[in-house]
């Protein structure tokens, strides 16, 4: 195999994996637009006001917490 073939097999397998990713992240931003479009028309300024501030205390509490979970057990997935 030359080395020229490397990159393309490479990107391509990287595009295969990434396409899920991609579709998911999608689908979360038009769920979370539909979301925030319904609850701001519903909610009061005060209520909206509060919910924003618990979902960002989430956030605030969620994210450091992802940082402290165990590496995943087994073998990397391969690019093959």
């Amino acid at each position: 195999m030359s080395t020229t073939e490397q990159p393309s097999k490479l990107g391509r397998g990287l595009s295969r994996l990434a396409a899920p990713l991609l579709i998911a992240v999608a689908i979360q931003s038009i769920a979370n637009l539909a979301f925030h479009a319904v609850v701001g028309r519903t909610l009061q300024a005060a209520e909206y006001g509060a919910l924003g501030a618990v979902l960002a205390g989430m956030t605030l509490v969620a994210v450091p917490l992802s940082a402290c979970r165990p590496p995943p057990r087994g073998p990397a997935p391969s690019m093959a």
